[in-house]
């Protein structure tokens, strides 16, 4: 149901540029307020090539937005002017407490698919991945992306 209601919201916003909210949206929000309050730092680098899609542009409105709002740091690399050298290829990952790695696989226009777990003799190479990414990247505010929140 959930994966619907985005359809739908991603429609939406295509159409009108009106951002709708979901009740799993409000609850990521408050998880991230309460990590916040605990002292825990969320920080993402997300990749975007040029020029960025629709659904980027729906992300960044409709997400980080309010992410930013509640403590989330959300930085971003445009991977079409960078290049990070790395023994790895390049892709979204979230890494908690540099101990345990995700990749976060997207559809060829930017729309979340699916995780998938690195294995941990691999989250290494991620840790030293994510100090070369977080040097290298823009805080989203920073950035000509940040227009469209406006």
């Amino acid at each position: 149901m959930i994966f619907i209601y985005y359809i739908l919201s991603y429609e939406k916003f295509i159409k009108t540029g009106e951002v709708m909210r979901s009740q799993s949206d409000e609850e990521w929000i408050d998880i991230l307020k309460r990590a916040r309050d605990n002292g825990v730092l969320f920080q993402r680098v997300r990749f975007i090539d040029e020029p960025i899609s629709d659904y980027v542009r729906y992300e960044i409105v409709t997400g980080y937005k309010y992410s930013i709002s509640a403590g989330e740091e959300i930085r971003i690399l445009n991977i079409s002017l960078d290049n990070i050298n790395s023994n790895i290829p390049l892709k979204d990952f979230w890494l908690f407490d540099e101990e345990i790695c995700v990749l976060i696989k997207y559809g060829d226009f930017g729309e979340f698919l699916n995780l998938e777990l690195v294995d941990n003799k691999l989250v290494y190479k991620y840790v030293e991945l994510k100090k070369k990414l977080l040097f290298n990247s823009d805080k989203i505010q920073d950035t000509n992306y940040w227009k469209y929140v406006d």
